[in-house]
């Protein structure tokens, strides 16, 4: 990261979306903790900070769909060219402030139950 400060003080999240080709026998969950670790000391000084993490995966084998909400972007765009060029495994990784806690029941999609 070019001497960047680590984050140490405050309440992170973490978004990691793993977008897929091909089936792999990994669970979801267990992506999780060998990135958290990567980042510790690089990104975040202790894993301890993450107060929220969301981890996607997308079969890019099956129907999808991609949502610009806002993202940053250039990342958007290197998303879309990696999609373009037939990329077989890309995973996003996002950490920022968790500043707002926060309590959301119900599906994630927003649809009925």
């Amino acid at each position: 990261m070019n001497g960047a400060p680590i984050l140490s003080r405050v309440s992170l999240y973490t978004r990691i979306l793993w977008l897929r080709r091909h089936k792999i026998d990994i669970d979801v969950d267990n992506i999780v903790k060998p990135i958290l670790d990567a980042l510790e000391g690089i990104v975040f000084a202790d894993d301890t900070l993450i107060s929220q993490c969301m981890v996607t995966r997308i079969d890019l084998d099956r129907s999808y769909e991609i949502i610009d909400a806002g993202a940053p972007t250039e990342s958007y765009r290197e998303l879309l060219d990696l999609l373009k060029v037939g990329a077989s495994d890309i995973i996003y990784i996002e950490v920022g402030e968790y500043a707002l806690q926060r309590l959301v029941f119900g599906r994630i999609d927003g649809g009925a139950l």
